[in-house]
């Protein structure tokens, strides 16, 4: 079954606070343009309607994901509003995502086949927030 998420990216932000000897904040908006160029993974689509971008998984797809291209180290606060258009939509938000063992980096497999995409996101160290429409 197709599942389809607008996700509203004009109001997204993120705000990194860096716990120092002095509170240091950065807020970096991401617009749909922008996240439309992002690296993705698993079979899917991403368009552009005025100001939303919608991610939608195609046929034959066992999930889709969406890579920021840049990491964030420390505390990040993310702000951004969902919109799901069918009632068997779901979005899993992976942070603090990163390879098994000391690692900070997350290695992105290319080419993935069905069923492998959730063998991929097991062996992560992750912690996920999910909503179910």
């Amino acid at each position: 079954m197709k599942t389809l998420i607008l996700i509203c990216f004009t109001i997204i932000s993120l705000i990194t606070y860096e716990l120092s000897g002095q509170e240091k904040y950065s807020k970096e908006k991401i617009s749909p343009e922008e996240l439309s160029g992002w690296q993705t993974l698993g079979k899917g689509k991403v368009t552009i309607n005025a100001d939303e971008l919608i991610i939608e998984e195609v046929a034959e797809s066992d999930g889709y994901f969406l890579f920021s291209p840049k990491s964030y180290m420390g505390n990040v606060i993310l702000k951004y509003k969902v919109k799901a258009l069918s009632e068997s939509s779901v979005l899993i938000v992976l942070v603090s995502a990163s390879d098994p063992g000391n690692s900070n980096k997350i290695s992105i497999p290319i080419g993935i086949e069905k069923n492998s995409i959730w063998q991929w996101r097991r062996q992560l160290e992750h912690y996920n927030i999910t909503f179910n429409n």
